[in-house]
């Protein structure tokens, strides 16, 4: 795998570096005509406006041009989905 950790930001936390990272194995920067530091810009961008709270404490980011699954949601846009914390009880 390649080391990308130079592209990283220092206060970018493990989800996001996780998640960005299985991006650029997928080859998303290149899927989009981008180098890889502006492809991180950009999904850094989004992933900061995605924003969590007490319920949705989780967030995921996924680019359909390599994650062809996900077309459906958005057919080009890199996108944030938030997920809602569930208790063993079912509910938040």
């Amino acid at each position: 795998m390649a080391d990308w950790d130079h592209l990283f930001l220092s206060d970018d936390n493990d989800a996001f570096r996780s998640l960005v990272n299985d991006l650029l194995a997928l080859g998303a920067p290149s899927a989009r005509g981008m180098s890889e530091s502006d492809y991180v810009a950009l999904v850094r961008n989004k992933w900061m406006s995605c924003s969590t709270d007490s319920v949705y404490a989780l967030k995921l980011i996924f680019d359909p041009l390599v994650q062809p699954q996900f077309k459906e949601e958005s057919h080009d846009e890199v996108f944030c989905v938030l997920v809602a914390r569930v208790g063993h009880q079912g509910g938040p």
